[in-house]
């Protein structure tokens, strides 16, 4: 640390060279800059040395100690000062307050006297330079970026004391806790936005004395003192209010635990923080406090290990094309809970949803004509995707999709149980088509809807299917499709079990019955 600059001024040489070595000046954070014997050269080597302290006598000649610092005072100079004197005359003592004279010492000199006025002129010196440094960052560090940088702990909490003198914090509360407002608009207009929520929040927050609200590069800060924890979503919820009256913005906030020393301010910052990342999947609750599942509460959540997101994609285009819009929700409701449980990020559930629903468009479109324009929609689909702030609004916008697919279809479709099955069969023999698959759609009993099935067809549910496959197959042949081509197209995946299948229909195999054709 610099040492502090010490001046001596007194007309008796011996005191002046007592004064240097009665005491370790180092020691105590002070270098003797120089001395001198009268008051008038003392007043020019204040001006050139610029000291910290200047002991100086009173009775001097030319001009006396008294005169000399009233001169000082008079030109501004604001150094410390302590008076020697031989004689205790209330009048020096008088004049030592009008001149803001720190303290006066009586000849002749004693060495624990001194050091006791020294070092309180040194702490004295020190406060009024910290004060000083902590006066100047303010110039440069508004009251809400002080606010912020002891929010994220880049501020000691021995400096709070600085700040709560100057701008009169009242630290230390009884708990802290951190919230944030998200201020992402998206609109043209959104510096003046953030700007404005910033004002509409601070003054909510003073006109109720609940803390204080800061700015970091991504939020709005509000740290709030002294909370009950059953208050803060009805605060939080008025915070919401108040914005969206004046400013018509809807807001998301995340609050951090609460802590109990200004220490842990930085914890309850890093959980609002982190729950402001999982926005897209709470945020449309638009406050959010604490790690809790949001939905998936019930008996339906599942491990995320037991969940498939590849094979749902089948079964979902299997409920839009019989059209049951209660499985669709069924299947999407599932969807939603595995990427909550997961707890992906806004990327990965906006490509696994973009991929779900073009599929399905796509795979509708090849197998129904009328559909075929939807194609053409995919770039919107695509970008209404991206738009979604949130997992449920991004739900909701692709449920209304497939069920107005679904919709669209069911004109076309029968509405008898067993004439849709059939009807599906029908247009839909590749795919890999099982009973339970459709019973599941239908909520039927599998072994009763097979039952059903046989009653109303004649035939058993594979058989049909079989014979719809090999009868495809045949045409397939005729038009000069190779067998490893048409074991493919018709859903039949295993060209040994297609051979056997064949024959067993048409008495041939299909190389024969190919070459016949």
């Amino acid at each position: 640390m610099k040492k502090l600059k010490v001046l001596i001024i007194d007309d008796e040489y011996f005191i002046r060279e007592g004064l240097r070595t009665i005491i370790d000046w180092n020691k105590y954070g002070f270098e003797i800059c120089g001395d001198t014997d009268n008051g008038k050269d003392g007043l020019e080597m204040v001006r050139q040395l610029m000291p910290d302290l200047i002991i100086v006598d009173i009775k001097m000649p030319v001009m006396d100690g008294l005169q000399m610092v009233e001169e000082l005072r008079k030109q501004g100079f604001g150094c410390k000062v302590v008076i020697l004197t031989a004689y205790p005359d209330f009048r020096f003592a008088q004049k030592s307050i009008e001149l803001n004279i720190d303290s006066y010492l009586l000849k002749p000199i004693e060495q624990q006297a001194l050091i006791e006025k020294i070092t309180k002129v040194h702490n004295s010196i020190i406060n009024t330079q910290e004060m000083k440094q902590y006066m100047d960052e303010s110039i440069s560090l508004s009251k809400d970026k002080i606010i912020e940088q002891i929010v994220i702990g880049n501020i000691p909490c021995v400096r709070l004391e600085k700040y709560n003198m100057v701008y009169g914090f009242d630290f230390p509360w009884r708990n802290y806790t951190v919230g944030l407002i998200d201020i992402s608009t998206n609109l043209p207009e959104e510096i003046n936005l953030r700007n404005n929520i910033m004002s509409e929040a601070e003054n909510y927050i003073s006109k109720y004395g609940y803390g204080y609200v800061f700015y970091t590069d991504k939020y709005i800060g509000v740290l709030l003192k002294n909370m009950v924890q059953d208050l803060l979503p009805r605060i939080l919820k008025e915070i919401q209010h108040s914005i969206f009256d004046k400013l018509k913005i809807s807001v998301t906030i995340s609050l951090g635990e609460s802590v109990g020393t200004i220490e842990d301010v930085k914890k309850s910052y890093i959980v609002a923080c982190k729950l402001m990342d999982k926005k897209f999947l709470y945020g449309h609750n638009k406050i959010m406090m604490g790690f809790t599942r949001h939905g998936c509460t019930d008996k339906s959540c599942y491990s995320i290990n037991d969940f498939n997101l590849a094979g749902v994609l089948d079964k979902l285009y299997n409920a839009v094309d019989l059209n049951y819009p209660v499985q669709i929700n069924n299947i999407l409701e599932e969807v939603k809970n595995y990427f909550l449980l997961s707890e992906a990020d806004e990327d990965t559930i906006k490509i696994n949803y973009t991929d779900m629903l073009i599929s399905i468009v796509t795979r509708l479109s090849v197998k129904n004509k009328t559909l075929e324009y939807h194609v053409c929609e995919k770039k919107e689909m695509i970008s209404q995707i991206y738009k979604k702030t949130s997992l449920l609004d991004l739900h909701g916008y692709i449920k209304y999709k497939l069920i107005s697919l679904s919709d669209e279809l069911s004109g076309l479709r029968p509405e008898d149980t067993i004439k849709k099955m059939t009807d599906y069969i029908e247009r839909n023999y590749d795919l890999d088509i099982k009973l339970e698959t459709l019973a599941s759609i239908f909520n039927y009993n599998s072994n009763y809807l097979g039952k059903l099935f046989k009653c109303n067809t004649g035939q058993s549910f594979n058989t049909y299917l079989d014979h719809v496959r090999i009868e495809n197959a045949k045409a397939l042949l005729q038009r000069g499709f190779k067998v490893y081509q048409v074991v493919d197209k018709v859903g039949i995946r295993d060209i040994d079990y297609f051979y056997k299948k064949f024959k067993r229909y048409t008495g041939m195999s299909p190389s024969c019955f190919r070459s016949k054709g």
